[in-house]
């Protein structure tokens, strides 16, 4: 990393840098104006830098963004994480959560609203109950919103339980485009996937049966479109219907 400023230079007097308050490492001074350095580990979010030479002191809040595990949702074990927003229309159940509603569709939703700037693998597992009342399931990423409605301003699979079973991808909901990329079997739990690589190329991918190691059964990539603002882009997922439930979801660094 590089960092910029003033009064850089102090001959003889070392230089100590920390971020979120470690040491970082291999500080090198290049001129008055420029040091680089290595940071170090660090939890998913804002750090602030903090530097000290023999010309005083100065500190920058949030000037570092660590891009490690933003959180860990573990519905199985029912550990809420204060990272995630629910609806009211989502109840415990024993291994996980289960819709209660029919007209529902986004159901939890990240806070952080700057995913589509993020690195990130948002995965999860979905399965329909008996019997299977609830018609769709979604997840992915935009604003979040629709309640009911199917979201707008955002990019989406919707798995639809009647038959055929399709999988669909929605490109800015309603209004936007709808491209089928497959259909999946009847029972077990599916888990899907999300991804977004550091080029902004988002992947979608369905498990049909999972079992141990994720191993893709349909997969489809699509360039993040122009309206997936970074100050309004969060994960989501939901659905309509009810009898629905998710299980060990999850977002973590790639």
């Amino acid at each position: 990393m590089t960092l910029t400023g003033l009064g850089l230079l102090t001959p003889g007097t070392p230089t100590a840098l920390l971020v979120g308050g470690v040491a970082a490492s291999n500080v090198v001074v290049v001129d008055d104006n420029t040091l680089t350095f290595d940071t170090p580990a660090g939890a998913g979010g804002f750090a602030t830098v903090h530097l000290t030479n023999a010309n005083g002191s100065a500190a920058h809040t949030a000037a570092y963004s660590f891009q490690g595990p933003f959180f860990e949702a573990n519905f199985n074990n029912l550990e809420l994480d204060p990272n995630l927003s629910y609806s009211s229309n989502m109840e415990p159940r024993s291994g996980g959560l289960r819709t209660r509603s029919p007209s529902s569709v986004i159901l939890g939703t990240t806070l952080q609203a700057d995913y589509a700037s993020r690195t990130f693998v948002f995965e999860g597992d979905v399965s329909w109950g008996s019997p299977a009342l609830a018609t769709k399931a979604y997840f992915g990423i935009g604003r979040g919103t629709g309640s009911p409605g199917e979201p707008t301003n955002a990019v989406y699979l919707r798995m639809s339980i009647t038959s055929p079973r399709d999988v669909d991808l929605i490109v800015d909901g309603d209004a936007g485009t709808v491209l089928k990329i497959g259909t999946f079997p009847a029972g077990g739990r599916h888990r899907f996937r999300l991804e977004r690589d550091a080029a902004g190329l988002l992947t979608f991918s369905v498990d049909y049966n999972v079992s141990g190691t994720f191993s893709a059964d349909l997969t489809r990539q699509i360039a993040g479109p122009g309206f997936l603002w970074s100050g309004e882009s969060k994960l989501f997922f939901g659905s309509t219907g009810d009898i629905v439930f998710f299980d060990t979801l999850n977002v973590r660094a790639p």
